[in-house]
């Protein structure tokens, strides 16, 4: 039986921030200051377009990682979702993957991996208390720190290279 791998969608497999700030320049003729609370309404508005994934394309070489990844793995993406934009997100998903299942992350989750490739260390401490021997490896991205919760960093590269070699 193929061991679970769970990958996170936004920063991890394509790259919204820029894009992000992008459509507040557009928009608001001013770009977001993203140090500052996240939750503000208007730099929410982002997040709920129905259409947010349809014309984004995934981060370079990425498709062919996961896929050459899925042959040996059970790929579950994983994301945080809003109501407007989940189904544009699977549509882009289905559009560039082959993979086993998407679940729409909520707070409180609870799910099996054996891996999960994140981009952000919060997250790692709640993948730990529910699977406390998941390896957690995280996309070096703008969301740097450290975490005991995290087994390793890497690129993309290293983390398909890394799971290419695991049992």
């Amino acid at each position: 039986m193929k061991k679970i791998l769970v990958v996170d969608v936004d920063e991890t497999v394509v790259k919204l921030r820029d894009v992000w700030a992008d459509w507040m320049y557009l928009v608001y003729k001013n770009r977001p200051d993203f140090s500052k609370d996240i939750n503000d309404p208007v730099l929410l508005e982002f997040w709920k377009r129905e259409d947010l994934y349809d014309n984004l394309k995934p981060i370079s070489g990425v498709v062919d990682y996961i896929n050459d990844l899925s042959k040996k793995y059970q790929v579950v993406f994983i994301s945080h979702c809003f109501e407007e934009h989940w189904k544009s997100k699977l549509r882009f998903l289905e559009r560039n993957f082959e993979f086993d299942g998407f679940l729409k992350a909520y707070e409180g989750m609870k799910f099996y991996t054996d891996y999960v490739i994140e981009d952000r260390i919060y997250l790692f401490k709640k993948i730990k208390k529910v699977n406390p021997n998941a390896i957690c490896l995280q996309l070096d991205t703008v969301f740097q720190g450290s975490s005991k919760d995290i087994d390793y960093r890497f690129d993309w590269n290293e983390i398909f290279n890394f799971l290419m070699k695991e049992e």
